[in-house]
């Protein structure tokens, strides 16, 4: 008789069978197995209330809660590990969408299924939008300094789910060079951030029509996904150089990398760009130089080192009249946080942008007007403006 049985006696599946209120305790290994029953419940069986859930709904509990030794028991016993719960998720999408990382290798080591269709059926239905508005905070998360090196499995995930469901594609693979085109063909630039963090190596290696991450980026003109490659040290800097080169198209492509605030790529086309290019009127009866000179007049932070490469090589190739139409700006803020102070740029050796700032009469945050051109002329820099 049940009355006879006492806590020692119930292995855990006859617990299960028994369908008892149990809470398990979350420990490694526990021997013997450990659990609290109301012996009054064990006595008196039919006063229990019943469970509202049916034992489709143990694991995800479990799950919710971050046992894992639950998690473990009742996968040890059977458990499918494909079961839905009311919201329409596999335990494995549960555990992903919980950054349970424990949690989701043992059910991987169970058999649970990631294939594209599994991990796209809780964000059927879904738009664009919807899904970035779900997905994108937990990748975010995942992908935060100080929990980086802990979810690994979530995150890559995490990125299938992604990818998967706004790709919209049966074939999907899980390979980080798919999974990385497949982001860039999309334009999710988290998701591209995501697997270089996963796999850093992903950046040298090359596609079935041997193209790299950063070659087949520029051909798509993803462009702030070619600034995020070019600021990884894994990148093959000659490579990346050679695509810049063979593709071309300065005139065409450098008013959206300027407006985009991508300065490492844009130091790159200004390798091959000619004087022509530089001085080519484009959009909104803008050049190059004065357009990129507003979008940093009009910034409140900026890199110093890589817009003062970039200024040298636009006045280094600009025509005397294209440098001259820097007078004309008429920019947004007075004065842009970013130059806190002319006499730490003189410090800086930051010449380049001096020199923009005084054709643009622009002044520092305490309304000092550069002295750019003296000390340009007493160091015998671009003396000829």
């Amino acid at each position: 008789m049940l009355s006879d049985i006492t806590l020692g006696d119930l292995s855990v599946s006859q617990i299960a069978v028994l369908n008892l209120p149990i809470e398990l305790t979350d420990i490694s290994n526990p021997e013997p197995f450990q659990a609290q029953l109301s012996m009054e419940t064990l006595h008196h069986p039919k006063s229990r209330v019943p469970s509202k859930r049916s034992s489709r709904g143990r694991i995800h509990n479990a799950i919710e809660n971050g046992n894992v030794f639950v998690v473990r028991t009742l996968l040890a016993m059977g458990m499918d590990t494909e079961e839905l719960d009311s919201n329409g998720r596999t335990p494995l999408v549960h555990a992903i969408m919980k950054h349970q990382e424990i949690i989701c290798k043992l059910l991987l080591e169970k058999g649970a299924c990631t294939s594209a269709d599994t991990l796209k059926t809780f964000t059927c239905g879904m738009d664009f939008k919807e899904r970035s508005e779900l997905l994108d905070p937990l990748i975010a998360r995942a992908l935060d300094d100080d929990a980086s090196s802990e979810y690994v499995v979530v995150l890559r995930l995490l990125v299938q789910m992604a990818v998967g469901a706004n790709y919209g594609g049966d074939d999907i693979q899980s390979s980080s060079q798919s999974m990385m085109n497949l982001a860039m063909d999309i334009n999710y630039e988290l998701a591209v951030r995501a697997i270089i963090h996963l796999e850093p190596r992903v950046l040298v290696e090359v596609d079935t029509e041997c193209r790299t991450p950063f070659a087949y980026a520029y051909h798509l003109q993803r462009n702030k996904i070619c600034e995020m490659i070019l600021q990884n040290s894994e990148v093959d800097m000659e490579t990346a150089t050679e695509v810049v080169k063979l593709v071309g198209g300065f005139a065409e492509r450098v008013h959206a990398v300027i407006e985009e605030k991508c300065p490492l790529l844009l130091r790159l086309q200004l390798l091959f760009a000619t004087n022509m290019d530089v001085d080519k009127i484009g959009i909104e009866g803008q050049t190059p130089l004065t357009h990129a000179a507003e979008v940093v007049l009009n910034s409140e932070d900026i890199n110093y080192e890589h817009w003062n490469n970039i200024f040298k090589a636009f006045l280094d190739k600009a025509s005397r009249e294209n440098i001259e139409a820097l007078k004309k700006l008429t920019p947004k803020l007075t004065a842009p946080k970013w130059i806190t102070s002319m006499h730490w740029l003189v410090q800086q050796d930051y010449w380049s942008i001096l020199v923009f700032l005084s054709f643009t009469e622009s002044h520092d945050t305490k309304g000092w007007t550069p002295l750019a051109r003296q000390h340009l002329i007493s160091r015998k820099i671009y003396v000829n403006f």
